[in-house]
C-alpha cells in the first residue's frame, strides 16, 4: 500500500502570503520614510534653536549677533565662532549677518527622500514661525 505524504504549502497559499507581505511593506515603507525625514527636521530645528540661544547670549555680552557682515558661514564656522558642536547629520547649515550685527539668518537645508526642506531662523524670538520650514516639510 502506498501512502501519500502531504507536508508543505500549496502554491496558492504561498502566493497569498507573498501578496499580504507585499501589501504590508507597501504601507509601511512610506510611513517609515516620512518618520525618518521628520526626525531630520526635528534634529535640525533643535540645532537651529541651539544657534539661536547661543547667539542671544552673545548679543547680551557684546551687543551684536554673529556673524557680523558675513555671508555663507558654514557649519565649521558656526561651531567655531559660537562654541557649539553641531553635527551635520545630512543637513547643510549656513548663517548670514548684516553690517550692524543686529540681524542674522541661519538656514538648515536637507535634500532627502521626500524632497528638499529648508528651515530658516532669524534673530527674532523663537515661535511657531521661527524657525520656519519651507519646501517638502515632513
Amino acid at each position: 500500500m502506498h501512502t501519500k505524504n502531504t507536508k508543505g504549502f500549496t502554491l496558492v497559499e504561498l502566493i497569498v502570503v507573498i501578496i499580504v507581505v507585499g501589501v504590508i511593506a507597501g504601507l509601511a515603507i512610506p510611513r517609515y520614510s516620512r518618520g525618518i525625514e521628520q526626525s531630520y527636521e526635528n534634529d535640525a530645528t533643535l540645532q537651529l534653536k541651539a544657534i539661536h540661544s547661543t547667539n542671544k547670549i552673545r548679543f547680551i555680552r557684546t551687543g551684536q549677533y554673529w556673524p557680523v557682515n558675513q555671508v555663507n558661514m558654514d557649519l565649521g564656522e558656526i561651531n567655531n565662532n559660537l562654541g557649539l558642536s553641531i553635527i551635520a547629520n545630512n543637513v547643510t547649515y549656513e548663517c548670514d549677518g548684516v553690517v550692524s550685527g543686529l540681524e542674522y539668518t541661519c538656514t538648515a537645508v536637507r535634500n532627502g527622500a521626500l524632497g528638499t526642506f529648508t528651515l530658516t531662523l532669524t534673530e527674532s524670538d523663537l515661535s511657531a514661525t521661527n524657525p520656519v520650514c519651507t519646501g517638502s516639510c515632513p
